[in-house]
């Protein structure tokens, strides 16, 4: 699904029966795993324009005085295994840091999802969430504290996916867990945006969610 980087020390150790790590650092666009989307969502919409690519990383900028926001979905879809991304949230008010996978069924309007939604602190809160397809409400949920700032820095939140089993960790210490989850292959996206369940600042300050590191391991 990602495009592969030439970072030997994450394949070092791979035995002939563990498939390598799948990595994107993105430091430039990878058209062929990755796509930029452009779609109204929540207080605003996607803007192309609000995505970038550099030696940091993945950049999904929210720009002063505008509710748009970037957002970098996978071309293809992935199953059980470990989805490792590490990020720093916008931190903008009113605004939602997210990675997440997802697929839609458009027969019911509704779809199979896990989610980290980061909102801006205090308090530093995660959201994490599991969608079935349809059910138009979260069959599991968890708001959890986070012990740092997300805004400040760039931490690691991996979801550990084993059939209708995922665990939602950040920096390795388990945050939720639950077995209802959806086990069919799905997209993995990261955006920033501003939904409608929150109250923005007017006009929002500008701010950049950042992702230096995304990893999938398959089973």
């Amino acid at each position: 699904m990602l495009a592969l980087t030439a970072s030997t020390a994450l394949f070092a150790g791979c035995g002939h029966d563990a498939p390598a790590p799948q990595v994107s650092d993105f430091h430039a666009p990878a058209p062929a795993t990755w796509k930029v989307t452009a779609h109204p969502l929540g207080r605003g919409a996607f803007v192309p324009s609000n995505v970038g690519f550099g030696p940091s990383g993945l950049t999904l900028r929210l720009p002063g005085g505008s509710l748009d926001g970037g957002e970098l979905q996978s071309v293809g879809t992935t199953g059980n295994g470990t989805y490792t991304a590490r990020l720093r949230s916008a931190g903008v008010p009113g605004s939602i840091s997210a990675f997440f996978l997802y697929l839609h069924d458009f027969a019911t309007d509704s779809s199979d999802e896990l989610d980290f939604e980061i909102p801006a602190g205090p308090p530093h809160q995660v959201l994490l969430t599991v969608w079935r397809r349809g059910i138009k409400t979260p069959v599991a949920q968890r708001r959890a504290t986070l012990p740092f700032d997300p805004a400040a820095a760039e931490h690691e939140y991996a979801f550990v996916r084993d059939g209708t089993d995922v665990t939602f960790t950040a920096d390795g210490r388990e945050l939720f867990r639950s077995a209802a989850a959806p086990g069919n292959a799905l997209h993995t996206i990261f955006n920033a945006w501003y939904p409608d369940w929150q109250q923005p600042a007017t006009p929002p300050r500008e701010g950049t969610m950042t992702v230096s590191r995304f990893t999938f391991a398959g089973r």
